[in-house]
């Protein structure tokens, strides 16, 4: 695309809005923008999160001492494989301790907004994980759609009405009808109590 003066001027200034944040938290690197969106997904999670402003390590630690993770992603993704969860960079000890249960959300983003989530426990998937852990460059694990949400993980809908998240999975999952309905899916007046029952 090809851009205006008036757009670069306006990323320009997002840039400028950007370093000031970074300035403030400390995190000060091209992974910036990922934190800033873990931190938007930290907050709505649990106000009282302690987020990690390293590079290594999960992205954060709940209030009640449960590890936190969190996956962006955009929510008009092409590819139904997204809406599982991809886990990289897992070490032997990091696999210990998803066994072990972190608290990870798989979030899809829409014009800069969290338009919903998918959250849950991942020693609840874990036999998945164990599964599916390749040992290669990126040392990745996924976990499908299909098998979070038959093993407890549920949609929270933050910026997207219950509908819109039900037509978005609809759209890729024609058989989402087998594992879920409209009424399963969540709202953020519900994540305490999930954090409750999934932490």
């Amino acid at each position: 695309m090809k851009i205006s003066k008036r757009l670069a001027k306006e990323m320009a200034s997002l840039l400028e809005k950007q370093a000031e944040i970074s300035n403030k938290t400390g995190v000060k690197n091209i992974q910036s923008n990922r934190f800033v969106r873990d931190c938007i997904i930290g907050n709505i999670i649990d106000k009282d999160i302690d987020m990690n402003t390293n590079l290594h390590g999960w992205d954060g630690i709940l209030s009640n001492g449960t590890y936190f993770e969190n996956k962006n992603t955009k929510a008009k993704v092409r590819s139904g494989i997204s809406f599982g969860l991809r886990l990289q960079d897992t070490s032997l000890d990091k696999l210990n301790e998803l066994e072990n249960g972190v608290f990870i959300s798989n979030t899809f983003w829409d014009d800069g907004k969290p338009a919903f989530l998918l959250v849950g426990n991942t020693r609840n998937v874990s036999h998945h994980i164990n599964a599916s852990y390749n040992p290669g460059s990126r040392k990745t694990s996924t976990v499908s759609m299909f098998n979070c949400l038959k093993n407890g993980f549920k949609f929270v809908a933050v910026n997207y009405k219950k509908q819109e998240v039900w037509d978005t999975l609809a759209s890729k999952f024609p058989k989402i009808g087998t594992v879920m309905s409209i009424n399963d899916i969540c709202t953020e007046k519900d994540i305490p109590e999930l954090l409750a029952e999934m932490s």
